[in-house]
């Protein structure tokens, strides 16, 4: 049928016409953004991956400036350990000087203002070695104490257990075994002989030559064999070399405990050469527990400290705005870092704040907790439990002006919760490497140069002698304390090597996700063109059909 009123070739033109105009700019579109989803109206759930995997590498990249700080740390650390390694050399030359006997004592008490004024330059050189507030060598960040320099190593949170995550465990050290047997009543130092600390567990087997520390890490058993007059220095250094730095173990005379740290779930055994369970208080000082052989000791996640909002009852994606979850537009959170004292108030408290604004992203917020506080605090949201957490390796507050509990939870929450310090169940933290911290000032119990002190006198030849062999002792402990160091700067360095290589991987993979393939839109480009002008041509005709109806009233 012909008609004027309808023209049916016409209207298949246009939708046709249309159709390729539309796959024509969606072509300009990935022609001029290289990407084919820039949206996510474009493809929402691959967009979606997208953009959590571009969060976590922001997230990456924070970690990596933490571990350039804490390199930086350790690179000050060990620069000033090396300083006064440097001295101690110079203490011995003057402390084995003074042994002559054919020196005067005019001589003999000038060698000593020189020993005296050389000594006194270590705790200078100690306390001076701070980066960013951070000491390892004067006892600020002491390993085994709750001050201990903690590093993100990952940005990855794992649960209690779970591989990849920071662990711990701090022997017992005032109680175990049954009866009055105790260790609590010894000054316990690294000096004291395992035999002597055995001595006051009464009638049971003490440790003794052929007892051994057993660490198990998967498959890999570790092995730690106490030979006759070892030190608990001694069997320290042997748990560290035996692991090859898997699992690294400290002493805190402070609080006489001895602690293990690992970045792998792992377990420990205390037993007899025989195989046997050891002395039950022994296996309490040395693993936190009097377990029977063979059992070990439940290591739990630790390294740093976190504190949550409440969960949602209908837990929301990434891609919810904070406005779904009750955030007002300039609420402001509030996140302050307690200093070295750990309590709010402090000279040395960092605060930071965020204006929020309805309209961000859940998945965009997270990026700005990281970046407002250039990495010392991370964001996390499980879109499962619908619970939002904060991470830091310090203590830490969290408040926020509006009325959001998914932000802050019920009330503000005044102090950031430590995970577990032994035996119970840790929360899902980033893993973290615990930086050995040590003491090199003089006369410290239990550090290396516990033996240098202001009594050292070489002004006669019996002093000199003993100075001699205290300093001897010094520089052994020294340089086994730079060896942790170094060793746990390299691992530093090998993890942002890593990290660097994961983040161009993600990268990549992000890439792989919305990149466009230039060369295919390419030449999609030149035929879309072609096919558009003949599409228009095609609706001319169609438009000049109706006109034919004219030459049948001529």
């Amino acid at each position: 049928m012909t008609s004027i009123n309808t023209n049916y070739g016409a209207l298949i033109a246009l939708q046709s016409l249309n159709r390729t105009t539309r796959e024509l700019d969606e072509v300009q579109n990935r022609v001029n953004t290289g990407l084919k989803v820039s949206s996510a109206a474009d493809n929402g759930a691959v967009f979606a991956i997208a953009e959590g995997q571009r969060a976590r590498v922001l997230s990456i990249s924070a970690v990596q400036d933490g571990i350039d700080r804490a390199t930086s740390v350790i690179g000050v650390g060990l620069s000033a350990g090396e300083a006064i390694g440097d001295i101690l050399k110079q203490l011995k030359e003057k402390s084995v000087a003074a042994q002559a006997t054919d020196l005067s004592q005019d001589q003999r008490d000038a060698l000593n203002a020189d020993f005296s004024a050389l000594r006194n330059q270590i705790n200078q050189i100690a306390n001076a070695a701070t980066f960013n507030g951070s000491n390892v060598v004067n006892g600020a960040n002491l390993s085994g104490t709750g001050n201990q320099f903690n590093v993100v190593t990952s940005d990855q949170s794992a649960s209690s257990g779970s591989a990849g995550a920071g662990y711990f465990l701090r022997g017992t050290a005032g109680t175990g075994g049954t009866g009055s047997e105790t260790l609590g009543a010894l000054s316990l130092t690294t000096d004291m002989t395992i035999t002597d600390i055995s001595s006051t567990t009464g009638t049971q087997a003490g440790a003794s030559a052929g007892n051994r520390i057993e660490i198990t890490v998967g498959s890999s058993v570790f092995v730690a064999t106490v030979a006759a007059g070892d030190t608990l220095g001694d069997l320290i250094d042997k748990v560290n070399t035996a692991s090859g730095g898997v699992v690294t173990a400290s002493f805190d005379a402070t609080n006489k405990q001895i602690t293990y740290n690992s970045t792998q779930a792992f377990s420990v055994d205390f037993l007899t050469g025989s195989g046997s369970a050891a002395n039950s208080v022994m296996e309490g000082f040395f693993t936190g527990a009097g377990a029977s052989a063979g059992t070990g000791a439940a290591f739990v996640a630790g390294g740093g400290y976190q504190a949550s909002g409440t969960a949602l009852s209908a837990p929301v994606s990434m891609l919810a705005t904070l406005g779904d979850v009750s955030v007002a537009t300039n609420d402001v959170l509030t996140l302050t870092l307690l200093g070295s004292d750990g309590a709010s108030g402090g000279g040395d408290d960092t605060t930071y704040q965020l204006t929020l604004n309805a309209n961000t992203t859940v998945q965009d917020f997270l990026a700005q907790v990281s970046s407002a506080t250039a990495g010392r605090v991370s964001a996390h949201y499980n879109q499962d439990t619908g619970l939002l957490t904060y991470q830091s390796q310090e203590a830490f507050t969290a408040a926020t002006s509006g009325t959001s509990t998914f932000l802050e939870g019920s009330g503000t929450l005044t102090a950031a919760l430590a995970p577990s310090s032994n035996g119970g169940s840790g929360g899902a933290n980033a893993s973290s490497l615990q930086v050995a911290g040590f003491d090199f000032r003089l006369g410290v119990t239990g550090q290396a140069l516990s033996g240098i002190t202001a009594s050292l006198n070489i002004s006669n030849v019996s002093g000199a002698e003993a100075a001699t062999t205290a300093i001897d002792a010094a520089i052994t402990g020294l340089n086994k304390n730079l060896a942790t160091l170094g060793a746990q700067a390299k691992a530093l360095d090998v993890q942002k090597n890593f990290l660097g290589k994961l983040s161009d991987s993600i990268e990549a993979g992000i890439g792989n996700l919305v990149d466009a393939d230039l060369a295919k839109e390419s030449a999609r480009l030149q035929a879309l063109q072609v096919k558009q002008q003949l599409g228009a041509q095609a609706l001319s005709i169609a438009n000049q059909a109706p006109s034919i109806v004219l030459s049948f009233f001529r």
